[in-house]
């Protein structure tokens, strides 16, 4: 199966007993992230750090090996799913608008790749026109 992984469950990987952890190496699995999310887990380095009690070596070896598992997509692959990926955050109130905005990256990648996005942003999930699997329902979808 194919998938989008948006950043928040990136994160996830620096935490040792994390679901995502558990899974990343899993054969059925295909797992792609827009290259702008080494943007968001540099932005958060520090608080991962301090979170996960990784030192700053730690983490950068870890954030290494995550990207051994994971394809990055670079913004020229889906580019051109921007605009519609940002037509589906219509009808927002302005501050849920800004919060999707954030996610656009990840919304457009999943548009250009057709496959779903693994995410657990409730206004994603809500909102879009493509599929969104939460944590629990990728582990419910993974035991059958």
């Amino acid at each position: 199966m194919k998938l989008v992984v948006d950043t928040n469950i990136l994160i996830t990987f620096f935490w040792k007993e994390s679901f995502f952890r558990s899974i990343i190496d899993d054969q059925q699995l295909d797992l792609y992230t827009p290259t702008y999310a080494l943007t968001e887990l540099e932005k958060f380095a520090a608080e991962i750090q301090k979170k996960t009690g990784l030192s700053e070596g730690a983490f950068k070896e870890s954030k290494k090996m995550l990207c051994q598992k994971i394809q990055f997509i670079p913004l020229e692959e889906y580019t051109s799913y921007l605009l519609p990926a940002q037509q589906t955050g219509k009808g927002l109130t302005k501050e849920q608008y800004i919060d999707f905005l954030d996610d656009l990256d990840f919304v457009a990648c999943a548009f250009a790749l057709s496959c779903p996005l693994w995410s657990n942003d409730k206004l994603i999930k809500e909102k879009t026109t493509i599929t969104v699997f939460t944590t629990y329902e990728l582990i419910l979808l993974l035991k059958k």
